[in-house]
């Protein structure tokens, strides 16, 4: 590691961190940069894949050999579902229960309801938008069950509704507000489904994480109704 180090700063001119770095294996085990576990995944053998090609108008099949090397990349769910806790969205997480027990975020119940739902939707898009290209991308189906009932208790217990149940009935689905006009209106926005979009380029360091920033955002916050 010493020898990285004085290379890095005597040829490239760049500090490297020691407390931050570490050396492993990804055949091993899983690494973590920028809240993304990946690993590379071996297999002993090459696959064979059956393809067609057309040539002169004529299609063929050839066989080839696909490489047994691949890069994989997963949301770490435990630790965002530590990091919800964290910001009260949801009670401590207890690994191998099953159990997610979403709570109401207390702190905004003194928001208008079309507020709640504006912030609700800034931390879905973020979790969707960043994590969209892990190989587990359906996880996010946990993520955004917790964020929906958290919106869904927040609103019962801001009017007074009781239940979440009685939230769904009164507001449908989605919890949908809908302005004096009655033109405009305001959704919670989670999507039914969570393609894989494939990897795409690093995500920016200072954009990392952005998407729990709303849970500190304070209450004179407010849209306009």
């Amino acid at each position: 590691m010493e020898q990285v180090r004085e290379f890095l700063r005597e040829k490239l001119n760049l500090q490297l961190n020691l407390e931050k770095t570490k050396v492993t294996s990804v055949k091993k085990e899983w690494v973590k940069y920028l809240g993304v576990n990946f690993s590379r995944n071996m297999r002993k053998e090459k696959v064979v894949k059956d393809i067609t090609r057309s040539r002169s108008g004529k299609p063929q099949r050839y066989a080839m050999k696909v490489g047994g090397t691949k890069i994989k990349f997963h949301l770490p769910l435990g630790e965002i579902f530590e990091k919800l806790a964290e910001k009260g969205f949801m009670e401590r997480y207890q690994k191998g229960t099953g159990v997610l027990k979403p709570t109401p975020m207390n702190r905004w119940i003194f928001l208008d309801h079309a507020t709640i739902l504006q912030r609700y939707n800034a931390v879905i898009r973020g979790y969707v938008n960043y994590y969209a290209f892990t190989n587990n991308v359906n996880k996010l189906h946990h993520i955004c069950f917790i964020l929906k009932h958290s919106c869904a208790k927040t609103l019962a217990r801001k009017l007074r509704l009781r239940s979440r149940n009685r939230v769904f009935q009164k507001f449908g689905p989605n919890l949908t507000f809908r302005h004096a006009d009655g033109k405009r209106s305001i959704s919670l926005r989670v999507p039914r489904t969570f393609p894989y979009v494939g990897f795409s380029p690093t995500p920016r360091p200072e954009n990392f994480r952005d998407f729990l920033r709303p849970a500190n955002w304070e209450i004179r916050t407010q849209s306009n109704q």
